[in-house]
């Protein structure tokens, strides 16, 4: 503060121009309090708030400002026409998340929508690479934006590193695969690292399928020849731009997915202070308004961290957006997200914190007070549900209340819902969980309801 009030001095034709919501570079002495405080430290300047965004649609910075937790009609205000709601998406896994948006950016394309229109945002770099595989399989052109700085990445250099320091005569280049492996799957590391690490390893078997006498020489100078190539920012091509959070600021394209919203990644895990988290949540706030015309959210229910298969959970702001999502859907721009998320967390805890009254088999039996939604399920309906959710988790691989929990099911079954837009006025089941598993729940319901008036 000292420094820049000295900067300063008294001089009134001088200025400061920045965004404190696009704080994000700390670790080089990014403060957004120079911008928040400014008025504090020079009492006599004018300030004057440049408030108007020319670049996203309404819909788009509706969910953006919700992120920052800045209420419907404030924030900044947007000058384009009404364009689609954002979605939120899961997959089931990241090479599922991968394919996915790979599958709608094909779909999408066109003489309206060049390949140059689209951009994947992930939070690091090793998340890009499976995008790399995605795209090269469904024959998508692609621009890796500071791709090369995988290399540089100090959990690469290290595992690269201690490659070349083990034996390397007569060791075939499967057990590098294996040895890399083991890396990721190490104790005691963050998400990010292990997400590196796994980057590293599935550039290592997509090396192997190349080359039928593949070697760790082979591999370092296949490395630095595509990985190194990807990286051609200044490249005038029509292609898909995969890019970190930090190095889309001061980007655009009409199109955006951000991916990888999951707890540990958004916000990144060794984000342990409060300032740290802000400024994480300033960055996805970067991430979402890169987008002109449309912007999808998605993350992965299971990731690989070298061979094991590990649950995530969503981002805990994917609630936020979820719920600005909803307001958008029933109110348009200037609904309050507020209203609907505060709504559904009573909705959730009316529905999780009672108990049945004594003599209500079925309302005990669901762990509902006997005045919410679900305390009286339809108990055939709810068997059906249970046991299709049975199947869906041993299929799947993950425990029953990761598919849903026992008060959701309960809602259905006694709500009994017959489209996709009544399933999502039941509690705990938001548009991801509707996307992925509502025409399952509406057949188990249909298939009763048939089986009552057979």
């Amino acid at each position: 503060f000292s420094l820049l009030k000295g900067w300063l001095g008294d001089r009134p034709d001088l200025c400061v121009v920045g965004d404190p919501n696009q704080a994000i570079y700390s670790w080089n002495g990014a403060d957004p309090r120079l911008l928040t405080n400014f008025g504090r430290l020079f009492p006599t300047a004018e300030t004057v708030r440049l408030d108007d965004n020319y670049r996203s649609t309404p819909q788009v910075l509706a969910v953006a400002n919700a992120v920052l937790g800045q209420r419907a009609g404030t924030g900044m205000r947007a000058h384009r026409p009404d364009g689609s709601v954002p979605e939120v998406v899961s997959f089931t896994d990241e090479v599922a998340e991968a394919r996915g948006i790979a599958a709608r950016i094909r779909r999408e394309h066109g003489t309206s929508h060049p390949w140059s229109h689209f951009a994947v945002l992930t939070r690091t770099n090793a998340q890009g690479v499976l995008f790399e595989e995605a795209f090269r399989a469904a024959a998508i052109p692609f621009r890796v934006k500071g791709g090369g700085r995988f290399l540089q990445q100090p959990e690469v250099k290290a595992a690269l590193g201690e490659l070349a320091s083990s034996p390397a005569r007569g060791v075939p280049f499967a057990s590098r695969i294996t040895e890399l492996e083991a890396m990721a799957h190490a104790e005691g590391g963050t998400d990010e690292r292990k997400l590196t690490i796994e980057g590293l390893v599935r550039l290592a078997r997509e090396y192997a399928t190349l080359d039928t006498s593949a070697s760790l020489p082979g591999f370092n100078a296949w490395l630095n020849a595509t990985v190194k190539g990807n990286d051609e920012p200044e490249t005038d091509g029509d292609a898909v731009e995969i890019v970190t959070f930090h190095r889309a600021k001061g980007l655009e394209w009409p199109v955006v997915f951000v991916a990888g919203m999951e707890k540990g990644l958004v916000p990144i895990g060794r984000a342990d202070t409060d300032e740290a988290e802000a400024e994480e949540r300033r960055l996805l706030y970067v991430a979402l308004t890169r987008a002109h015309e449309a912007v999808c959210c998605t993350w992965a229910e299971r990731r690989t961290f070298g061979e094991r298969s590990v649950a995530r959970s969503p981002s805990p702001w994917m609630a936020t957006v979820e719920a600005a999502v909803r307001a958008l859907e029933s109110g348009g721009p200037e609904a309050d997200w507020r209203a609907y998320l505060a709504n559904e967390r009573t909705r959730l805890r009316s529905v999780d914190g009672g108990r049945g009254r004594n003599g209500d088999k079925r309302g005990k039996k669901a762990g509902l007070a006997s005045g919410a939604l679900g305390a009286n399920p339809d108990p055939d309906v709810l068997a059906a549900l249970k046991l299709w959710r049975a199947r869906a988790a041993k299929a799947a691989n993950v425990p029953a209340y990761v598919i849903f929990h026992d008060t959701t099911l309960a809602a259905v079954a006694e709500l009994r819902p017959t489209t996709k837009d009544a399933l999502l006025t039941v509690p705990g089941l938001g548009p991801v969980k509707a996307e992925r598993y509502g025409d399952a729940l509406l057949e188990v319901v249909a298939e009763h309801r048939r089986s009552a008036t057979a």
